[in-house]
């Protein structure tokens, strides 16, 4: 969830024309988008909550993953990897989330996650480049 996150945060960075690979709060390193990273923060709670209600609700489970023998790990193979079955579930899943309309403060209005990541993203532009006071992470709210 984690990646699917980072890549969506990374897609919005690159449409603000901000430098991914220049982040505050995670270690700048070769190939690592450390901006993507410290923004995906926020976002973080969206992905656990969604893979803790797959797994309470034994939409996923143990038998859902393949697990490899050290031999096949020695010979490149992943140590464990999800069925195509249930990897087809988890992302089809999680677009549902994305697409799932939140209470936006900024705006006041009712809109969907993938806009608000964006939003977030051009936000955070407006107040590196002094035309915003302040930096307001997205909060969820009840």
């Amino acid at each position: 969830m984690y990646t699917l996150y980072t890549n969506e945060v990374l897609n919005a960075i690159r449409a603000t024309g901000l430098d991914p690979y220049l982040g505050a709060l995670h270690e700048i390193a070769s190939g690592r988008p450390s901006l993507a990273c410290d923004l995906v923060e926020e976002w973080r709670v969206f992905g656990e909550r969604l893979v803790l209600g797959l797994i309470n609700r034994r939409i996923v489970k143990s038998e859902d993953f393949i697990y490899r023998s050290k031999v096949e790990i020695q010979s490149g193979l992943r140590p464990v990897e999800m069925k195509p079955s249930v990897h087809k579930a988890l992302i089809q899943t999680w677009r549902r989330q994305l697409d799932q309309r939140l209470h936006y403060p900024p705006t006041g209005l009712k809109t969907n996650m993938k806009w608000i990541i964006h939003s977030q993203c051009r936000r955070l532009c407006e107040w590196l480049q002094g035309e915003a006071e302040q930096y307001v992470p997205f909060l969820i709210s009840r």
